[in-house]
């Protein structure tokens, strides 16, 4: 994890499991956690069992962002040259940002997960 802060000072959470605890909290205080996620560039190459006589294996140039597609090759061509870009699933330009967007959420205190010490 690249870091913790409470109140916008540095704050060191003691781990147990996959949760983060943090001692001495009132219940009031602004808790951010940053992990950086990078950019993974990949070549996978997929053949077609229908063409793979006369056309040969496709080869796809992708790129990750953790474990998402943001990218899966250049679009293929229309016959008229233009890049059919309507029918794309990878449509994630916005997963190119530096800093993911933030938003507001409710206080919420999961009623079976609290760790007493």
């Amino acid at each position: 994890m690249a870091g913790a802060r409470v109140n916008g000072q540095a704050a060191q959470p003691e781990w147990i499991g996959n949760r983060a605890v943090f001692a001495g909290l009132q219940g009031n205080e602004e808790i951010v956690m940053e992990a950086p996620v990078k950019m993974v560039k990949e070549t996978h190459t997929l053949s077609s069992l229908n063409l793979r006589r006369w056309q040969g294996p496709d080869i796809y140039n992708c790129e990750f962002r953790g474990h998402t597609a943001i990218s899966v090759g250049e679009p293929p061509a229309t016959p008229t040259g233009r890049p059919m870009t309507e029918y794309r699933i990878f449509q994630r330009e916005h997963m190119r940002a530096a800093q993911a967007p933030m938003k507001e959420m409710s206080d919420y205190v999961h009623p079976a997960g609290l760790i007493r010490r």
